[in-house]
């Protein structure tokens, strides 16, 4: 089974997911994820200390198994893991079960294609706090063992979920959250507009850039200058940019 979860179609099929060493199971656990069972490598933990591991990491699982370092190797995605995999079971979260604030601060991400530029984009929406990251016309399988490693985990620390894009507009609309869209056509910098107030930022792919469906007179258009002979940044620097103008004019 672990290895049949290395393709995007088995995922989806059982709807379970890998991830791999202590840091990412613990966050997990946190985030509310259910643990299947958990892989150890054979001969370097007893039973024992394996029920010793569970209960200092306070981690819960249901069932726990151990591998021979060669079935273990052939598992893990990452050639430094050397203590524990887990099987855990997705999450299929909808806007109605986001928690927000008065005044919050959400990312949308359409159609982003790499799975490593999602795992980064989640490191930088933890650090800063974001309230939540909204995917639509996703591309990327947010349960990719790519997406877990670059992220480090927090895609189980944001709140995330996945949704079409019409419902999308009308949650924004209902909610009267300001939205800001990244497009290189825009001629109002990033950083001349307001974040303070209750606002999404919505990013799309690097090779299409957002989709006509975002370009419409109510939403507003934003562009990170460019001084030099390329036309674009890599998506995950272009959160981060427009990400902490928007914190810093929070914190200001």
């Amino acid at each position: 089974m672990c290895v049949q979860l290395e393709k995007s179609s088995e995922r989806k099929k059982h709807q379970l997911f890998i991830i791999e060493g202590l840091k990412e199971v613990q966050l997990a656990t946190e985030g509310g994820y259910q643990i299947e069972y958990l892989l150890f490598p054979e001969k370097k933990m007893t039973e024992a200390e394996v029920l010793q591991y569970l209960k200092q990491h306070q981690i819960v699982a249901s069932e726990y198994y151990f591998s021979d370092d060669k079935c273990f190797k052939k598992i893990a995605y990452r050639e430094e893991v050397k203590n524990v995999i887990a099987v855990v079971r997705q999450k299929n979260s909808e806007l109605k079960d986001l928690r927000l604030p008065e005044n919050p601060l959400i990312l949308i991400l359409e159609n982003v294609e790499k799975p490593g530029n999602l795992g980064a984009i989640l490191r930088t929406c933890d650090a800063a706090g974001i309230d939540a990251v909204v995917l639509t016309d996703n591309q990327t399988d947010i349960y990719n063992p790519n997406v877990v490693r670059a992220g480090l985990g927090t895609l189980f620390t944001n709140q995330t979920v996945m949704c079409e894009k019409g419902e999308l507009m009308k949650f924004l609309s209902d909610k009267r959250i300001n939205v800001f869209v990244t497009t290189p056509d825009s001629k109002q910098v990033y950083t001349s507009v307001d974040f303070t107030k209750a606002s999404a930022i919505v990013m799309g792919s690097e090779a299409f850039g957002v989709s006509e469906d975002w370009l419409k007179p109510e939403f507003n258009q934003i562009q990170i200058p460019m001084y030099g002979k390329i036309d674009s940044l890599n998506v995950s620097v272009s959160a981060a940019i427009v990400i902490y103008e928007a914190i810093r004019q929070r914190n200001s």
